[in-house]
């Protein structure tokens, strides 16, 4: 199970790092102005989502019927998918930082001359600092949009932790409740009372 989960990791982050590449060499400076609207709406609605999913995972904690251990578990669970959030949550804030810079420049080409020394030699190259911002929006855009489909999968497994709390809690009051009317509908030996008042006569 390790190994999938960490080929998985590698192979997303192989892919959103190609998606940047690709779109800082090839994709014109243009088309990710008219982007940025579109992706700044998404940055939006994404953080308008987890805010009030990390909200509920960190109230959701409930005393279990079945002891420290079992909450101990479930904490660790809660702070599993609170981790998870706060990941997706950081990464958008980030787009939307970069958003905003690239913004405030108009998206127009920035290029910074940067010296390579090859073999002994000086090489001069010019970086464009825009394209480069380019690629790394895209590939936080895509990183952003895979990481959406387990936040779904994240809130069933909050909405199953919590169901089975509450399920463990209902069985617990209604054998509270089973013992109350067993003990209640129990008759009482006459005796234990006459030996009370005799024993109070005693002394």
């Amino acid at each position: 199970m390790n190994v999938r989960r960490c080929a998985w990791k590698i192979g997303k982050l192989g892919l959103v790092t190609g998606l940047g590449v690709v779109a800082a060499i090839y994709a014109p400076v243009e088309a990710y102005e008219k982007a940025t609207s579109v992706l700044a709406t998404f940055a939006g609605v994404v953080v308008a989502a987890l805010v009030p999913t990390m909200i509920l995972a960190a109230t959701i904690l409930r005393p279990v019927s079945r002891g420290k251990i079992e909450f101990t578990h479930v904490r660790a669970a809660v702070a599993r998918q609170i981790s998870f959030f706060s990941g997706i949550f950081l990464l958008t804030i980030l787009l939307t930082a970069l958003l905003f810079l690239t913004s405030l420049t108009g998206w127009k080409d920035v290029v910074l001359p940067v010296d390579l020394h090859t073999l002994g030699a000086e090489r001069l190259i010019d970086l464009n600092i825009t394209r480069v911002l380019g690629g790394i929006i895209v590939s936080l855009s895509a990183l952003i949009a895979i990481q959406t489909t387990g936040f779904v999968h994240a809130i069933r497994n909050l909405f199953d932790l919590h169901a089975d709390n509450a399920e463990k809690e209902l069985d617990r009051q209604i054998e509270e409740e089973g013992r109350a009317i067993l003990s209640a509908s129990l008759p009482r030996d006459p005796r234990t009372g006459i030996g009370e008042v005799i024993g109070e006569l005693t002394h």
